[in-house]
């Protein structure tokens, strides 16, 4: 029994990232980026800033069926009650079509461990996170 329970949500079971799949990085406008180092990842996380082209995109995909995809992106929100906070998106097909979901951070330390959790293929904790819906 966890010693807080009411203070953790229960994590939703969203796809993990794939060991046999290789990273392509995408920060900003920026032309993609194969099996990026970790490096490059933090310091894309770190630079990002309120400006609309301001984003960092993790994604791999099948090399088999280019249909089979999972991603994590993040980008500072310039506008609304999150404004200056980092959205980090995870995003991959589902049974009824594209699935994409959210968590707020504070600030692009938090992000980083989403991002070196997936990069590093250790689990991926996805409490807080919620559905986007579209």
């Amino acid at each position: 029994m966890a010693l807080f329970p009411w203070g953790k949500k229960k994590a939703p079971g969203l796809p993990q990232p794939r060991k046999d799949w290789f990273w392509v990085l995408t920060v900003g406008d920026e032309g993609g980026c194969s099996d990026p180092a970790w490096d490059q990842i933090q310091e894309g996380l770190y630079g990002l800033d309120e400006d609309t082209d301001s984003y960092l995109i993790l994604e791999q995909k099948n090399p088999e069926n280019q249909k089979e995809y999972w991603f994590i992106q993040c980008a500072v929100a310039n506008q609304g009650p999150d404004q200056g906070k980092y959205m980090v998106e995870v995003g991959f097909p589902g049974e009824s079509g594209p699935q994409l979901w959210e968590h707020v951070v504070s600030d692009p330390a938090e992000a980083a461990a989403y991002f070196s959790a997936a990069y590093h293929h250790k689990m991926v904790d996805f409490s807080g996170f919620r559905d986007m819906e579209f």
